[in-house]
Parts: structure tokens; C-alpha cells; sequence
């Protein structure tokens, strides 16, 4: 079981996020050991901004996307929320120029894409690939802008934005964690002892899934 848990909540009309992550890491997708290298990754603070993430899937994938996103935001903040997906992308073509176009010998060329999807054998393995990229990359962001909280999934090159939910679950755990904050009746107006204590409960809860 993994999980990755980030809820908002509101305390003297500023808001807050709580961040929850186990430490779980499978190898070779087998091998299940508890770590003690914490999977919330810190990933710019300054003043009243902060964004934090917790991924699940490819330790190496992950690794790169926050290595990525932590490049982009450091250079330029206020396009955060654009940076988000930009930076996945960036792991998605990474990964292909690595494990697809190299061994096939071909060079990337995004201006000339056509090249790659008109032989049908080398468009199903690049398509093979992206899917596995995606299948093994899901990110979860809190972001802190002037006391506002958003949250982010990031998947398959896509921003979803939970901010109005007040919560995102990502993991081999999420559906029950997902479950349990509906069915406590879990809102983005809580305030930090409350969202607190049904995030543990989440957590908890998870824990009977699979890993």
C-alpha cells in the first residue's frame, strides 16, 4: 500500500494544508520495505508561497518530475500552476528519448512528429511507453499563494484542480482513504485539529489496501 494525502482547511480566515505520506518503496514492483526517507518533498518556500508534493509510482520518474518543477518555480513562481504540467511533460520526453527513440536510433524532433506516427510498428511502442510513463507517474501539489491553499493532481499530462474538493488522494491506497474523508463528511472549513484527525483516519483506513 501506498498513499499520499493533502487537505486543506481554514482557521481565522487563513487557510492551511496538511500533508500526509507513508514510507513504503516497492522495488522491481515486488518488493515492498518501509523507509525512513520521508516522500513529502519540500519544494519552495518563500514568504507567504510554498509548494509541497508527494508522488506515487516510479521512484525515478518522481525524482525527476520534483527535480523539474523545483527548477521551474525557483526561476519563475507566479507561473507555478502552468509548471505543473510542463514539468511532467519534461519527464515524459526525457524518458522517451532515453528507453524509445535512442534504442531505435532515431533522433527526437518534435517539429517533425509526423515522422514518428506514420510507421504504425514505431507509433505503438512510443505510445506503449508514454502510457507506461503515465501509469507510473501520479503527483499530488499543495500550494501556499498569500494565504490561499490550492491542490493538484497531476496525471497523465493533465492538471486536476481539487481545490474546491480540499483534498487529494494518490496511491495504491486511494480509494479507501478517498472514501473515508467522503464519508466523515470531510470540508475545506475545517479547521486543523479537525482535518487533521480524519486525514489519520484516511491514512488508517488505506492501510487494508493491497501492498
Amino acid at each position: 500500500m501506498t498513499i499520499g494525502i493533502i487537505l486543506k482547511f481554514k482557521e481565522m480566515e487563513k487557510e492551511g494544508m496538511i500533508l500526509i505520506a507513508d514510507r513504503m518503496y516497492t522495488y522491481q514492483e515486488i518488493i515492498g520495505v518501509e523507509s525512513d526517507v520521508s516522500k513529502i518533498e519540500n519544494i519552495y518556500v518563500n514568504n507567504c508561497n510554498a509548494v509541497y508534493g508527494i508522488g506515487s509510482g516510479s521512484g525515478p520518474l518522481i525524482t525527476a518530475y520534483f527535480n523539474f518543477l523545483r527548477a521551474r518555480i525557483s526561476n519563475d513562481f507566479e507561473k507555478v500552476i502552468e509548471h505543473l504540467v510542463n514539468s511532467y511533460n519534461d519527464v515524459i520526453v526525457q524518458k522517451i528519448k532515453s528507453s524509445v527513440f535512442g534504442p531505435l536510433g532515431i533522433e527526437y524532433d518534435p517539429a517533425n512528429v509526423e515522422d514518428y506516427t506514420s510507421n504504425p510498428t514505431i507509433f505503438n511502442i512510443i505510445n506503449s511507453r508514454i502510457t507506461d510513463v503515465w501509469n507510473n507517474l501520479d503527483i499530488l501539489i499543495g500550494i501556499m499563494r498569500d494565504n490561499k491553499v490550492s491542490i493538484h493532481n497531476i496525471n497523465s499530462s493533465d492538471d486536476i484542480d481539487l481545490t474546491t474538493q480540499g483534498f487529494g488522494v494518490i496511491g495504491s491506497g486511494s480509494n479507501s482513504a478517498l472514501w473515508t474523508l467522503i464519508h466523515l463528511g470531510y470540508s475545506p472549513n475545517s479547521d486543523m485539529k479537525t482535518a487533521l484527525v480524519l486525514g489519520l483516519f484516511a491514512k488508517f483506513q488505506s492501510e487494508e489496501s493491497h501492498g
